[in-house]
């Protein structure tokens, strides 16, 4: 979480506004470390700036190519400015969460475990985070999973194990690794990742994703 480097925000105040806004993610990019203080640009949502108010605790998830780190934040001030920025605590409690073999990427799909429903959040050859109502899954509980891939015939059916977990008043982030999928639908898997990642660069949410949204003199596009 060094200066420079682009993280996802999970606030609590943004999940309890509702599935639709959940469905965008929202990312930011580290401006300094201070000794007692982390700035960041504030986050962009689909509607604009997303004012987070002093006293929000946040989670903060940061992908360095096959690895995931997490921390937790609480914000202090929002300072207006160009761009405007977000202050909050130093980062307590950061962890690497785990490393895989296969490129992961951001998205927003419907996810099934028997009767339970919930969304993928983000998604790799190698397994799932899922979002998923408090207390339905469990660390170590594996079950068959069922997740709805654009432009295929069928659902991706898998057996998958819960590795991690980030428990919420309104959701649960699960990390789930598949244990036993067929190759075939492990390569759907990524041929999507591969678009959904041309995806995101073409929309601009990989690279500098607040300037997308922000006034022009807020500086170039990426």
């Amino acid at each position: 979480f060094r200066p420079g480097v682009e993280v996802e925000v999970v606030p609590a105040a943004v999940a309890a506004e509702g599935q639709a806004r959940r469905a965008h993610p929202l990312y930011t990019r580290v401006r300094e470390l201070k000794a007692d203080s982390l700035v960041l640009d504030v986050p962009f949502g689909p509607e604009g700036p997303v004012k987070l108010e002093p006293g929000t605790e946040l989670t903060l998830w940061r992908y360095k190519g096959a690895a995931t780190y997490v921390t937790s934040v609480t914000v202090v001030e929002n300072r207006p400015g160009e761009p405007p920025l977000l202050i909050t605590t130093k980062p307590t409690g950061t962890r690497e969460l785990s490393r895989r073999r296969y490129y992961r990427v951001q998205t927003a799909l419907p996810f099934r475990a028997g009767a339970l429903r919930g969304e993928v959040r983000n998604i790799s050859g190698d397994g799932v985070l899922v979002a998923v109502p408090p207390g339905s899954l469990t660390c170590g509980q594996a079950c068959s999973v069922e997740i709805e891939l654009p432009g295929t015939q069928a659902p991706v059916r898998a057996r998958a194990r819960v590795v991690r977990i980030v428990s919420g008043e309104d959701e649960d982030l699960a990390g789930m690794q598949f244990e036993d999928i067929e190759e075939r639908l492990r390569e759907e898997i990524i041929r999507y990742v591969f678009r959904r990642q041309r995806e995101l660069i073409r929309l601009r949410e990989i690279g500098h994703p607040w300037q997308r949204l922000n006034p022009p003199h807020f500086g170039p596009s990426c």
